[in-house]
């Protein structure tokens, strides 16, 4: 086998499901898998391969794990929306496009697949859709106004104290505010009911890297690294995942070879 920076793994995977090799793709997930049990990207590519070769079943599975660590996950919203929709559970297949369409709400298309999954379901032609308070948020938060967007994620659990999607962008909003005590107050109410949260492990980290300096590392941050190995190279020269160099971290390549018929 050769080795492989773990990303240019992925890339290469994401291509061989654009180009419909569905089952090969499926193959190298569950290579990577093996190794990186827990790897977000992995479960994400797992998931896409599986609807491609129609195991709706397992690939909800693979989906639901990547909801466990980002519950606000685009693509993942998009496929379990496709996966209920090809399973006639029409009331599934509209919740989770309307969870895509709060992430992305200026994207006509999912606008268009809502309406129509809509009006499958209710038979009548639906309302205009309006921006939600968690779109609100989000769109705030892109542009970087976190005291709006806070604004709208309080007031928007104060509708809705059960969305843990919001709760993880509360967690993100405030990190990113600098307001880390915050952050890690609703980080760990998130973490008791999705302990490999990515958003409430990362506010954790921080924190309890700002309280201590112990060499070693903390639990928070073991947990990262088992959900995208390149956490374990986060430095000084480093300091976001994703100013890692890809070749920091590598992984053999399967050779893949397709089965008889």
């Amino acid at each position: 086998m050769t080795r492989i920076a773990l990303r240019q793994y992925y890339r290469e995977i994401e291509d061989l499901i654009h180009n419909d090799q569905a089952a090969e793709a499926e193959a190298h997930c569950q290579h990577i898998i093996v190794l990186y049990s827990k790897a977000i990207t992995a479960h994400r590519l797992l998931g896409k391969s599986l609807v491609g070769t129609m195991n709706y079943s397992s690939a909800g599975e693979a989906f639901l794990r990547v909801l466990a660590c980002i519950p606000d996950d685009i693509v993942v919203h998009i496929g379990m929306s496709v996966i209920r929709e090809a399973t006639a559970d029409l009331d599934a297949a509209v919740w989770h496009m309307q969870q895509a369409v709060e992430i992305q709400p200026g994207n006509e298309e999912l606008r268009s697949d809502l309406d129509r999954l809509l009006y499958m379901r209710d038979g009548i032609e639906p309302a205009k859709i309006l921006l939600t308070r968690g779109a609100l948020a989000r769109m705030y938060l892109r542009g970087g106004l976190h005291d709006q967007a806070l604004a709208e994620l309080e007031a928007a659990l104060t509708e809705e104290p059960e969305r843990i999607d919001l709760q993880c962008l509360l967690v993100q909003v405030n990190r990113l505010a600098g307001k880390v005590e915050q952050a890690a107050h609703t980080a760990g109410v998130v973490l008791g009911k999705l302990p490999d949260c990515l958003e409430a492990n990362l506010a954790m980290d921080l924190a309890s890297r700002i309280a201590s300096s112990s060499p070693e590392k903390n639990p928070y941050r073991l947990r990262l690294e088992a959900l995208d190995p390149y956490y374990a190279h986060l430095s000084e020269s480093y300091p976001s995942v994703k100013l890692v160099p890809d070749p920091l971290v590598t992984i053999e390549k399967l050779e893949w070879h397709a089965p008889e018929k």
